[in-house]
């Protein structure tokens, strides 16, 4: 599989279509990280397979000109398209190699994330591996994770994520990870007005990670980073995938499906419904 990566990733280097290519690389002791190469010669170190898992849209430069090519899975192809839909990011400068991925794994378990993958293969790309037996996935899986938090009363759900939340040590990792966190002054780093507490306590913590999911709503592709980078291990993906599934069900919006569609934030339409917090849908 990784063979069709390697020639792919040379092949546009040597005609000079692309200035570097995105990908990953396997080291001596099995593990795997992010590497952009710009040597058709360097195009033998690329991999694909498990530990595959970083979002490689993380490293794309958004405010460069390079014409660069790039390996996507499913998840990360959708994080492009919400890019481009936003106005960040020039498709033409971008060659992408697209994967129908066949889900990865992390220490011998399937990842989250792939388990609830609605889409394993990206929704634009220039060429498509299709790695034999791996079928295209389009199709949302039930989040039992996601239901279980729902089953509990206001107080208990409250309960659960001022647990987590405590546990923040503001290191932001979350944000510098996430490719769709692309503001160039973060509300964290504002001072006049000062929107987010620079001190560690519960109430800052608290406001800090669900200000966060706010900016998120309707964008989140589920790509997993955020919960990966976190050392202190907080379920962020649980509020992403809620919110993800609000915007879904009143504005009928999935973020990353097609750069035409007006994301569901930065849109209005009169026929939406409108309900407040505590109601019934009206």
């Amino acid at each position: 599989m990784y063979n069709e990566v390697r020639e792919t990733a040379k092949h546009w280097l040597e005609k000079g279509r692309i200035d570097c290519f995105i990908g990953f690389s396997r080291r001596v002791d099995g593990s795997v990280i992010p590497v952009r190469i710009t040597d058709p010669a360097d195009a033998d170190k690329l991999f694909f397979g498990h530990g595959c898992v970083h979002n490689l849209m993380s490293f794309i430069k958004l405010d460069d000109d390079e014409r660069t090519g790039i390996l996507l899975k499913g998840c990360d192809g959708r994080t492009m398209v919400q890019l481009i839909a936003e106005g960040e990011l020039d498709r033409d400068r971008i060659s992408v190699l697209g994967i129908v991925c066949p889900g990865l794994e992390e220490d011998g378990k399937l990842l989250l994330k792939c388990a609830l993958c609605r889409t394993n293969t990206p929704p634009d790309y220039d060429e498509l591996i299709h790695p034999d037996g791996v079928e295209i996935r389009d199709n949302a899986i039930e989040d039992e994770e996601l239901s279980s938090i729902e089953q509990l009363s206001r107080a208990e759900r409250f309960k659960f994520f001022m647990k987590h939340f405590n546990k923040c040590i503001r290191c932001y990792a979350c944000r510098d990870v996430c490719p769709l966190c692309y503001c160039r002054e973060c509300v964290t780093e504002k001072s006049s007005p000062q929107w987010v507490e620079v001190s560690i306590k519960p109430s800052s913590n608290a406001y800090w990670n669900l200000i966060r999911a706010y900016h998120l709503a309707g964008r989140c592709v589920n790509c997993g980073e955020c919960d990966r980078a976190c050392p202190v291990g907080i379920p962020l993906r649980i509020l992403n995938r809620k919110l993800a599934n609000i915007v879904e069900e009143f504005f009928e919006y999935v973020p990353g499906t097609s750069p035409e569609i007006t994301p569901a934030m930065l849109d209005f339409r009169e026929e939406d419904e409108h309900q407040v917090h505590g109601t019934e849908k009206s």
